[in-house]
Formats: structure tokens, C-alpha cells, sequence
């Protein structure tokens, strides 16, 4: 820390719903240490859409984290020409609108729906694809309930599906990570579009994807053994690298720039379908440890 000259710069992308600092502090305050960090917003768009991509190039990678808000034509334009100029790009993403304090009501249980935020043809062109599926695994991280009520509340914890465990111990990015917890997360689909694929994490060969829109239901958590073995694994994280194609190849371009480019320079970009992969819990003093669960 103390010889590491700081000459990279990464853009946290703000302002289509992403999450706060708050949720973002653990993961920033480590990275700040070798990074020059600084938030960007795609707002500019909409007036001054030149000098916003003039500015987003200056960066070497661009951080989203759980978008919740639908991308116009011109931001992903904006996106896209980044990319094709050799910028790198990290996302955390899913397309299901769930979270466990959804299920923490009088029923329990809570509808989960599908957006794909207007985003489908910028990553289709890329060469991957986000499933309208919600993956479950009998490889799953558990969920902890707290029962009864006042001075007879109890905490138990369940086996709970929707939390899969993904790893690959084929990858030298990822071979000694311990398992990495998701919830809600979509299955990647990887295209053959001849962009190079590195798959850095996946479930395990017990697991298997529920369509969308689903009702999900905390009596789910009975229901481990009932997901099939089909010796099927399903891609949660992915590494694209190399010439990449612009989205907006072959098609009318929502603003006129100079020296526009339809492939890419030698670009990278990584996808997770947990928008919350990246997020810290939060207590009463603040920001949590990232990784650290209380149960």
C-alpha cells in the first residue's frame, strides 16, 4: 500500500438506481488503497452526450452494481463506445426483483418479476444472454428466521435454494476462492459469437433454473431434496475478453459522435447475476465487513 502508485481510475457508475455508498463502502474502501475511485453518472447523457463519453473514456475500468433503473438508447451508446475504445467493464446484475425482506411479511412470500433494464441487446451482442430464470441449488448457503415472538423469539436457521454456492476450481482466477454465496441470481447463457468466455463461477451439477415471473414462498425452504440432479451446472460469473462488436453495429447510432467504432479494441468485461455480490450489510455503527454474515 505504501509503494503502490495509484494510476488506474475506476468509474462507479450512479444514477440508474445502482447501490448507495452505503452498500458499496467495504468493497470501495479496499480498492481505494490501489485505485484512484470517483462516481460517474450516465445523466449528462441526455445533453451533452459527447463530452459524457469523452469523460467515461478517461477511465480504465467502470464499476455497476445492481442497477434498478432501465437504460435509455443513448446511455448504452455511451456504454457501448466505451467499451469499443478498450475501456473494461465489471457488472452486478440480475433481472429478478426479490430480496429476503420481500418474503419477510404476514404471508411469506413475494412475487418475483423480470426486468432486464432495457439491457438484453447490449449484453446479447457481447456475447452472453440473462436468463428470465431464478437458479436453485442443493448447494445452497442457509437462511436464518427468527420464530416466535418478544422474549420466546428464536432463531433457526433453514436450508434455503435460492442462495446458491458457486465456485470453479477449474479457473486460475477463482480456483482457491471458498464458495461464493448468491441470492436470486439468473443463469448466464454464453452465445457463440466467437468473443473469448472464461467462466470464473458456476453451481454446483445439483442445481437447477425456475421461470419468471414465480411466486417465491418461505415454505421453500422444505422443498431442498425436490430439486432435480441433472449434472447440470449453470454459469453465474463470466470473463469476456478480446475484439468485441458494438451493440450498435448495423444500427442507427442515437447520437452522432466522431470516429465511432463498430469492434472493439482489446477489451474486457466481466458479468455476476447477483447485483448484491458486491454489497455489505449495514449495522447501527455502520458498514459491515463484505463477506461477513452475523448468522
Amino acid at each position: 500500500k505504501l509503494t503502490a502508485e495509484k494510476t488506474k481510475k475506476i468509474a462507479v457508475l450512479k444514477g440508474n438506481g445502482q447501490l448507495p455508498d452505503l452498500k458499496l463502502a467495504d468493497a470501495l474502501s479496499g480498492l481505494k488503497y490501489y485505485y484512484n475511485l470517483a462516481p460517474f453518472t450516465l445523466d449528462s447523457v441526455a445533453t451533452n452526450p459527447q463530452e459524457t463519453l469523452k469523460a467515461i473514456k478517461s477511465y480504465d475500468l467502470v464499476i455497476s452494481a445492481d442497477p434498478r433503473e432501465r437504460f435509455s438508447e443513448e446511455e448504452k451508446f455511451t456504454l457501448d463506445q466505451y467499451l469499443m475504445s478498450g475501456g473494461n467493464m465489471l457488472w452486478m446484475i440480475d433481472n429478478s426483483d426479490i430480496s429476503i425482506q420481500n418474503l419477510l411479511n404476514d404471508q411469506g412470500k413475494a412475487t418475483a418479476l423480470y426486468d432486464d433494464y432495457n439491457l438484453t441487446d447490449f449484453f446479447f451482442s457481447y456475447g452472453i444472454r440473462l436468463n428470465p430464470q431464478l437458479l436453485v441449488d442443493q448447494n445452497s448457503a442457509p437462511l436464518t428466521l427468527a420464530l416466535g415472538e418478544g422474549s420466546e423469539t428464536e432463531f433457526q436457521t433453514f436450508p434455503w435454494p435460492f442462495r446458491p454456492l458457486a465456485s470453479n476450481s477449474n479457473n486460475l482466477i477463482t480456483a482457491r476462492l471458498a464458495e461464493v454465496r448468491f441470492d436470486f441470481a439468473n443463469p448466464i447463457e454464453l452465445l457463440n459469437n466467437g468473443v473469448k468466455k472464461t467462466i470464473l463461477l458456476e453451481t454446483s451439477s445439483r442445481s437447477a433454473a425456475l421461470g419468471l415471473p414465480r411466486v417465491i414462498d418461505l415454505d421453500m425452504i422444505s422443498q431442498l431434496d425436490s430439486i432435480p440432479n441433472k449434472e447440470n451446472k449453470y454459469v453465474l460469473g463470466v470473463l469476456l475478453e478480446g475484439t468485441i462488436s458494438s451493440a450498435f453495429k448495423l444500427r442507427l447510432a442515437p447520437f452522432d459522435i466522431t470516429n465511432g467504432k463498430e469492434q472493439s479494441d482489446s477489451s474486457k468485461m466481466i458479468v455476476f447475476s447477483d447485483g448484491q455480490l458486491i454489497a455489505n450489510d449495514v449495522s447501527r455503527n455502520g458498514p459491515m465487513e463484505l463477506g461477513y454474515d452475523q448468522w
